[in-house]
């Protein structure tokens, strides 16, 4: 009853109804005055019971085909923000003086957003395109990397502790679970389910759908893991069945109604006192939430090959977390791993950043706009080449022995970043007896810990300078792929080529290093781990910013050059563009864009237009008459008449083109002939 008052209420006012759910079961619930359920055991059975439902329709969304194609992309956007936010938020946590399995519970609760939270706001903004085939495509792998959590984390809360060794075997038994379930599943499962859709009876198929999802469920609360861990895979195995949408369509009021008994229960175990008696905690994780995965994702996208917009309004679209960081906090709570604040926070701070991140959407265009023209100029020039330098890199005929070689490079990086973990481990396992035995020896006490910690990090050191070794001759692979060297005479792709080999290395660190700081995070004092990557992405950062201030010079010398060539190709000119592409390689595409009347761009200035910000190309040269202006200022007027030079990726020169010409790309033979003779300058 108090969940359809609250859904009515939130739906009428544009509310998220997860918060009007929430709202539903802390009025309702034992710490209220109207006390309406008190017994425990049912909040919990009727939590669990929801839980199943939503993993089942989750697994029903996931193919295994897509998650493979999305990896370079979503993935490694995914791998970068959560792997940043685990870090985090263990750092919170042991600020907050929880013991290390609750840090991670902590962790892994922060470093989640809501999928039903963002779907409905991009269905209410009607925000569609590549922005929410990104953000959804995290998502997707986000919701993958939550099943991982739930079995890990309750598997590890049943001893209430934590150890390398503990950590190896709950693996282990999760790969051989997920293998067996996977393997006897695709035998089984997919038949069966087109055995039952042949009959067309709604019914039948509702009462199968349920039965595949809690036996599943209840086979992985046997084998020692969550029933979310056999839900999902129940789900996931019935969508290869390729009745996935007619499945999800039958059992989604009963998922709906079981969500939100789910989301009421969860209310139930709100406690205001406490969150009232920490509220300077939790303004400190909603803080954490919104900066930590703005950054994580933004960076992420960025190095994944999408531009400075999309990946700022990627970062803004995810800052905040949902439903699963309850099911998390609620199996940290209900286990005793974690103390009953965590699901106060993770409550609190969901329905914090619910409420603000409908506001942060709507503006993410204009705020990655305004950071865009906040970025130096080299960096400005260099992000909007990136985009089309991995563009290149993803559509390049794939050759064997250079792949065979950065499959080895990859290989000699996981071996480095294991031996990191193996060493760190066990040096802070066996720590106190090394230092117990270093006493022994007539040492004094307070120098046996240091002595420990400088003998780890000598053994540690020779594999943290391979990583960073490896990670840039890996991107130095990829950026030859994308910006082939000449067999013979000068190299002009030499700028740009370091330029992508650089922001490439710091996206392999970051890959590297980010799960090796997660594991490792436990084992060290502080925040070290944290500390010293962070130290090496700057580090990194300064190199790329080096090597885009060269770049800057390469791409001044170019720009007529490319206008010339653009303007030069006709009919009976086939040919004139590869030819200026093959002579500057790393400029991306480009194109001539003559300014026609009644387009967006006739009339202001470059500043005003926002090209660049909105869309990721950017203008490298204006004609107009006999004056030819080579990078123009944000000052400069467009009019129309005017032609102009814009590069950038494909994507984001077919998004360009609408603002510049109503007509679209400008006829060759209307260029003027000043734009066929080349000028380059020394």
């Amino acid at each position: 009853m108090a969940a359809g008052v609250t859904s009515v209420l939130f739906q009428r006012f544009r509310g998220p109804l997860v918060a009007g759910y929430l709202l539903a079961g802390i009025l309702i619930g034992p710490r209220m005055p109207l006390s309406l359920v008190e017994d425990r055991e049912i909040i919990r059975l009727l939590s669990e019971l929801g839980v199943v439902l939503l993993m089942f329709s989750l697994g029903l969304e996931l193919r295994i085909r897509q998650l493979a194609r999305a990896v370079s992309t979503a993935g490694f956007s995914m791998a970068v923000e959560v792997g940043l936010m685990l870090a985090l938020g263990y750092a919170a946590g042991q600020a907050m003086g929880w013991t290390p399995l609750a840090s991670l519970f902590t962790a892994a609760a922060v470093s989640i957003s809501s999928t039903s939270i963002v779907s409905q706001i991009f269905r209410e903004q009607g925000i569609g395109g590549s922005l929410r085939e990104g953000v959804l495509g995290v998502l997707v792998f986000e919701d993958f990397a939550v099943i991982l959590f739930i079995a890990l984390l309750t598997a590890a809360s049943q001893g209430q502790q934590l150890s390398g060794a503990d950590l190896a075997w709950l693996i282990i038994r999760l790969v051989a679970v997920l293998l067996a379930f996977l393997v006897l599943g695709m035998l089984v499962v997919p038949r069966a389910v087109r055995l039952v859709g042949t009959l067309k009876r709604d019914e039948t198929m509702v009462v199968v759908a349920a039965g595949l999802c809690f036996g599943m469920a209840w086979l992985a609360a046997e084998a020692g893991f969550s029933v979310a861990l056999g839900a999902f895979l129940a789900g996931v195995l019935a969508a290869e069945s390729g009745l996935a949408r007619i499945i999800e369509r039958q059992v989604q009021p009963l998922r709906d109604m079981f969500a939100a008994i789910f989301f009421v229960a969860i209310g139930m175990l709100f406690d205001p006192a406490l969150v009232i008696s920490s509220w300077n905690a939790i303004l400190g994780f909603v803080a954490l939430v919104i900066v930590g995965k703005t950054l994580g994702v933004s960076l992420g996208r960025f190095l994944a090959g999408r531009g400075v917009r999309e990946s700022v309004q990627s970062g803004l679209s995810l800052a905040q977390i949902g439903e699963f960081s309850f099911v998390i906090a609620a199996i940290g709570v209900s286990s005793g791993a974690a103390p009953p604040l965590l699901g106060a926070i993770a409550i609190s701070v969901s329905v914090t950043t619910a409420i603000i991140s409908p506001f942060l959407i709507q503006r993410s265009g204009t705020l990655a706009a305004w950071i865009d023209s906040r970025l130096p100029h080299p960096v400005q020039t260099a992000a909007c080449l990136y985009g089309a330098w991995v563009e290149t890199l993803r559509t390049t005929r794939r050759d064997r022995s250079r792949w065979r070689w950065l499959r080895q490079a990859a290989g000699w990086l996981a071996v480095d970043a294991g031996m990191m973990a193996l060493l760190i481990i066990i040096g802070a396992t066996a720590a106190e007896w090394i230092s117990a035995a270093i006493r022994s020896l007539g040492w004094p006490q307070v120098i046996a810990p240091w002595l420990v910690r400088l003998g780890v990090t000598a053994l540690v050191a020779p594999f943290l300078f391979g990583i960073v070794r490896k990670a840039r001759q890996v991107g130095m692979g990829l950026a030859r792929m994308a910006i082939p060297e000449p067999l013979h005479g000068v190299d002009n792709g030499r700028a740009p080529r370091r330029t992508l080999a650089t922001g490439l290395q710091l996206g392999v660190v970051l890959v590297v290093g980010v799960p090796l700081v997660v594991v490792t995070q436990p084992f060290v004092p502080g925040g070290s781990g944290v500390v010293l990557l962070l130290a090496m992405v700057l580090l990194l950062g300064m190199a790329f910013y080096r090597s885009a201030n060269d770049l800057m010079g390469h791409v001044r010398a170019g720009a007529e050059l490319v206008v010339s060539a653009l303007a030069k190709q006709s009919h009976h000119e086939e040919g004139v563009i590869p030819q200026a592409r093959h002579m500057l390689p790393g400029l991306g595409d480009f194109e001539a864009v003559r300014i026609t009347p009644g387009c967006e761009a006739d009339g202001k200035t470059l500043g005003e237009l926002g090209l660049r910000g909105r869309t990721g190309a950017t203008i490298v040269a204006v004609l107009r008459g006999d004056e030819r202006i080579v990078f123009p200022e944000a000052h400069e007027h467009l009019s129309a008449g005017d032609f102009v030079a814009i590069t950038g990726s494909h994507d984001a020169i077919e998004a360009a083109l609408p603002l510049l010409s109503v007509t679209g790309r400008a006829p060759t033979a209307e260029l003027p002939t000043f734009f066929l003779t080349p000028r380059l300058t020394p």
